[in-house]
């Protein structure tokens, strides 16, 4: 697509390829395009253009008008709306769609033309700002192009980078597989961090926290040989490696596998290693299902809320893991839980709403309060988001079970499965295929799946209530007294009588009609 062009010599006009005028019409979406425009790298967070453009606004207002400005400016765009860009806390101009003119382009302009010229806001950090910005753009009108303003330098934003390396072999077929497997790796971690991938022939920073990924293959015959490394791009210290031998008959799924092992990788280092430090938290404590690591998730998410560079995901993960909280009846206070995390996800949304992560954990909050046809589009878009992110396949299960699709929910449920980033707990898709084959009247298959999942994880709740009420109806008495009593113990209130009751989380063993074991008298 051809770029269109964003003027600031003069009045700031926006026009298109074609010479069609662009230009947003409020004075402060305007005001907000000189600053992207004049900054480093055409980028600013969002907080630092709020401070500029709402200063005498309470934050939370400040928060709204910014939205309301981004949406006018891309609305004013219309189809050339993705040159200006907003993820992470971050707002940006896209340099491949959008050109900046910030020199007279005519002899006759010279000195009679003033930067931006038509602003006029009246809020004292943009008078500061703009004033400082003219004298500069004044002195610098006849030599070199200004480089208005240094807010925003890319080194300084704490954004995830990963750099891409380039393959050379000579072989067209393996540089494109190589490229493949370090390409779909990055962008799947991405997702969870609101990263910045750059090719590195493209990459002009020098960011200490950058990390280089790079892919070489050697083909020997029908076997193909890679080996994936993650390091360092400052010191070329060696973070990460994997060496794998890939048969011509398999190519497409090692491939695949590769590049999954290489997001995890990346999810794993990002997020820190959790384990022995308190104040930290892995992806695998956000993916679980036990108290103290689900509390150490909660602790250290709600410490790095902070951080723009992955606002949005931490907040939709945040959501997630009191959603689990919930669901292992950890708290006393549910609801609260609940709509506190409902109230991430919108929060969330509003920062990325293009995000899978984002918009499967709503579409599974949505689905949790009832709001089905809200979560059947959430997931919708997560899953055209990014299909490969098992989370956005685990929302369509949900919302396919919430229209009374149950067969479709299943195959989703098997599909969220397959992916090989279910290695963060298997325990948690593996009981989405029970639940969903439950609904779709495959009930062996549930109890199947419901046991792998109590074999990978002897503690989690909801596999012992499915295998409890499973085995009671296959008769298997002997079976269902183990799974109750494990539950006695892992919840102390636990008895058949609280578990019949509505607000016992075993909603789709009980719209199935197998809640008999609740009068067994086993227990």
């Amino acid at each position: 697509m051809a770029k269109i062009t964003l003027d600031l010599v003069g009045p700031v006009t926006v026009r298109g390829p074609d010479g069609a005028d662009l230009t947003p019409g409020s004075m402060k979406a305007r005001g907000l395009l000189a600053s992207l425009g004049t900054s480093r790298h055409m980028r600013m967070n969002r907080s630092k253009l709020q401070d500029r453009l709402w200063s005498a606004s309470p934050p939370e207002q400040g928060g709204n008008s910014l939205r309301q400005c981004l949406t006018e400016i891309r609305r004013s765009f219309g189809i050339h709306r993705d040159a200006l860009q907003s993820s992470g806390g971050l707002a940006w101009l896209d340099p491949d769609l959008i050109d900046v003119v910030l020199r007279p382009v005519e002899a006759d302009q010279i000195g009679a033309s003033e930067f931006a010229e038509d602003l006029d806001i009246r809020d004292p950090e943009f008078e500061d700002w703009l004033r400082q910005a003219r004298l500069q753009f004044t002195s610098q009108q006849t030599t070199a192009p200004p480089n208005l303003g240094s807010e925003i330098v890319l080194d300084d934003v704490p954004v995830p980078v990963f750099i891409i390396a380039p393959t050379a072999t000579g072989r067209p077929e393996l540089d494109a597989m190589s490229d493949m497997v370090v390409r779909d790796g990055a962008q799947q971690a991405a997702e969870f961090l609101s990263a910045l991938i750059y090719d590195e022939a493209q990459y002009t920073g020098t960011t200490q926290q950058a990390l280089r990924l790079s892919c070489k293959a050697i083909g020997f015959g029908d076997v193909l040989s890679m080996q994936v490394d993650v390091s360092h791009l400052a010191t070329g210290r060696q973070i990460w490696g994997r060496s794998i031998n890939i048969d011509a008959s398999d190519a497409v799924d090692q491939r695949q596998k590769l590049s999954a092992e290489l997001t995890l990788a990346l999810l794993n280092y990002e997020f820190g290693a959790g384990g022995a430090h308190e104040d930290r938290a892995s992806l695998r404590d956000i993916f679980s299902f036990e108290p103290d690591r689900l509390f150490r998730a909660e602790r250290a998410l709600r410490i790095d809320e902070g951080d723009p560079r992955s606002r949005a995901t931490r907040l939709a993960l945040r959501a997630f893991v009191h959603n689990t909280i919930y669901f292992e009846r950890l708290t006393d206070d549910g609801q609260s839980l609940l709509d506190e995390a409902t109230a991430f996800c919108r929060e969330a949304y509003d920062l990325e709403p293009q995000n899978s992560v984002v918009l499967a954990v709503s579409s599974l909050l949505a689905f949790r309060t009832k709001q089905l046809e809200l979560a059947f589009d959430l997931a919708t878009q997560a899953v055209r988001a990014n299909p490969a992110n098992p989370l956005s396949r685990y929302s369509m299960a949900s919302a396919y079970t919430g229209n009374g699709e149950h067969e479709t929910a299943f195959q989703e449920a098997k599909l969220a499965l397959s992916s090989p980033l279910t290695a963060l707990n298997p325990a948690i898709w593996l009981m989405g295929c029970s639940v969903s084959a439950v609904r779709a009247d495959r009930l062996e298959e549930a109890l199947r799946y419901a046991t792998t999942a109590h074999g990978y994880a002897p503690e989690f709740r909801p596999a012992l209530r499915a295998m409890a009420a499973l085995h009671f109806r296959n008769g298997d008495e002997e079976a269902t007294v183990r799974a109750l009593t494990r539950l006695q113990q892992l919840e102390p209130d636990f008895s058949l009588k609280l578990m019949a009751t509505d607000s016992y989380p075993v909603p789709s063993l009980r719209a199935a009609g197998l809640l008999q074991v609740t009068t067994s008298g086993l227990i």
